[in-house]
């Protein structure tokens, strides 16, 4: 619902026993274009004063308009943040409910890196990754970038609904929500 992000964001982590005064929330989400906008998921990188990266809370959609929060602690791998998480929630008809997601940060001055890959019993069956590159947000950049990618949201609902086609097309088994009647 429309709300104060921030708010909404620093509440969650005082809910959590954390106190993130001082701390600063970037949200990675996709935008809504000419009224319309579909994010599979969305990022909100928690760093604290020192802007080191304490928790990433990632809000997941999926086709049946549902979320849910996954707030995860990563740990620090390399130039990476690294952390895990239970699939706790129904995305996709062809991913398993009993499966674990990694996911990987790669915080950057100049560039955001962002993977997840499910794991299911059968090995590695789903990566999905976000390589940005920074800008500084003005009236202009955004024009440009509106003009560039004008569609660049319904873009991603018609690649989904391609990418599950050609899954169904070859045969990957179809997994029915588990809360929806058949």
């Amino acid at each position: 619902p429309a709300t104060d992000l921030r708010a909404a964001v620093r509440q969650h982590l005082r809910d959590l026993d954390i106190d993130p005064a001082g701390w600063r929330v970037t949200l990675v989400a996709n935008a809504r274009v000419l009224g319309y906008v579909f994010d599979p998921a969305s990022f909100y990188l928690c760093r604290d004063r020192e802007g080191v990266l304490r928790v990433l809370i990632v809000e997941v959609h999926n086709t049946y308009r549902e979320r849910h929060l996954y707030t995860l602690f990563p740990t620090r791998r390399g130039t990476a943040h690294e952390a895990t998480m239970g699939k706790a929630f129904h995305v996709s008809p062809f991913l398993d409910m009993d499966a674990r997601y990694r996911v990987r940060v790669r915080d950057e001055p100049g560039r955001l890196r962002i993977a997840i890959v499910c794991e299911e019993r059968s090995g590695t069956t789903l990566v999905a990754t976000l390589d940005l590159r920074r800008y500084r947000l003005t009236d202009r950049g955004l024009l440009r970038w509106a003009l560039r990618t004008p569609l660049v949201t319904h873009k991603t609902i018609a690649a989904i609904h391609a990418h599950a086609a050609r899954l169904w097309w070859r045969g990957a088994p179809f997994r029915r929500h588990p809360g929806r009647a058949a």
